[in-house]
């Protein structure tokens, strides 16, 4: 055993034991070891980590995250808040041939006839093959006495123009109701009537031609039937007054006169504005009144009351 000894009462080891224990490598660190051992991490810290089976599995797992290329690509979207596509995408698009029409393509689509264009193309044809279409529209012109206006529609494939009108059964030659002006277009006959001054109902049954009167060609599109009605209003209001007596009032805004059948009347005539009219009648059922406008030589009936009751 090794001596022990103080020097000024402070312990010395001997010098073999000093070298004994200096050359204990099992109770002291190599400069390896505390590096290694420094690196590790203490107690505490082991309980937030994860075990290396742990950690490879999440750090492979593709579900949870994004590869670089999938960064890339996203990042190539959008930039400064524009949206971007990428090369890849851009030619998808301009190879896609179903999205896209060739210059060919165009030239033939706008090349395409409109509606228009095809019905007076095969209308052409039509009629150059001796099939000709010939329809009035609004073929029955009523205007009221203080005039008005309408359209006279030729659906034809006939190529002649102007239209024009004509008494029916004369020669073929132009002719305008009175009050009426008539202008044609592509399509037709515009009329504007003006009031009918007359006490007389004007009544024609026209036709309507398309073609130069003068020289031709000229070609009949159909009949019109005119009417321009009376300027004249009147009425016979009865009241009976006897087995076979009557009373009548006559109401009408030219001079009248009447004109009676199985009846007599006195007066049978007056000027404008209302009379009293007194009738008898025979025994006959087949009986009736006509009030007949007059102005100038001309007239019209303007009423008929039949029969008498």
């Amino acid at each position: 055993m090794n001596k022990i000894t103080t020097v000024n009462g402070v312990l010395v080891a001997a010098q073999s034991d000093f070298a004994g224990h200096a050359e204990d490598k099992t109770i002291h660190l190599t400069e390896e070891e505390r590096i290694a051992w420094n690196a590790k991490a203490d107690a505490s810290a082991l309980s937030g980590k994860v075990d290396t089976d742990t950690f490879r599995s999440h750090e492979t797992n593709t579900t949870v995250h994004v590869s670089l290329e999938e960064k890339e690509k996203w990042n190539a979207r959008n930039t400064k808040g524009a949206v971007v596509a990428t090369q890849d995408g851009l030619d998808e698009h301009t190879e896609n041939t179903t999205v896209h029409i060739t210059e060919e393509e165009r030239q033939q689509w706008n090349s395409q006839l409109s509606e228009s264009d095809i019905r007076t193309l095969v209308d052409a044809r039509l009629y150059e093959a001796g099939v000709e279409i010939k329809k009035l529209k609004s073929s029955n012109l009523d205007f009221p006495a203080e005039g008005g206006q309408a359209s006279l529609i030729v659906d034809t494939n006939v190529p002649f123009l102007p239209y024009w009108l004509s008494l029916e059964n004369v020669s073929p030659t132009p002719f305008l109701p009175p009050n009426a002006t008539v202008t044609s277009t592509e399509k037709g006959l515009e009329i504007e009537v003006a009031a009918n001054k007359s006490v007389r109902r004007i009544i024609y049954f026209l036709k309507v031609y398309a073609g130069d009167h003068k020289y031709g060609p000229w070609s009949e599109m159909g009949s019109v039937h005119w009417v321009q009605n009376t300027n004249a209003v009147g009425n016979i209001s009865v009241t009976k007054s006897g087995e076979y007596e009557y009373d009548f009032i006559v109401t009408c805004n030219y001079s009248w006169r009447l004109v009676t059948k199985n009846v007599t009347v006195v007066p049978s005539s007056g000027e404008a504005g209302t009379v009293k009219v007194h009738g008898i009648t025979t025994s006959d059922p087949d009986n009736h009144l006509k009030l007949i406008a007059m102005d100038n030589g001309e007239e019209e009936c303007i009423h008929i009351l039949s029969p008498i009751s």
